[in-house]
């Protein structure tokens, strides 16, 4: 996850990538399911990790990017720029905070 937070801070502080806009959102069971496959965090952290991000006030886009970040990390990148520089760090610091929320019992 420390790396995900990186790269998204690097192209938050670059002025991320140009990318089309993307209408979509990625769902509960998709998001437990990319976290599965893509980190040693066991079910019930990822499960928590996707709640948060459910519950939060998130929009569609940072969701997508959670997912994305993932799945696809040149997609994830994309992503950024569809993104205001708060959006970006927002969901940057969620990504590095949340999975230890979870850890934690929170």
């Amino acid at each position: 996850m420390r790396l995900h937070h990186l790269a998204l801070t690097v192209l938050v502080l670059t002025g991320g990538l140009s990318g089309t806009a993307l209408a979509q959102t990625a769902s509960h069971e998709e998001i437990v399911d990319a976290c599965l496959a893509a980190s040693n965090m066991p079910e019930p952290i990822c499960t928590c990790v996707a709640d948060k991000l459910m519950e939060e006030e998130i929009s569609d886009t940072q969701r997508l990017w959670y997912y994305t970040s993932l799945t696809d990390q040149e997609a994830a990148e994309a992503l950024v720029s569809e993104m205001s520089p708060v959006e970006a760090a927002q969901i940057g610091m969620f990504s590095a905070t949340a999975p230890a929320q979870c850890a934690a019992g929170g």
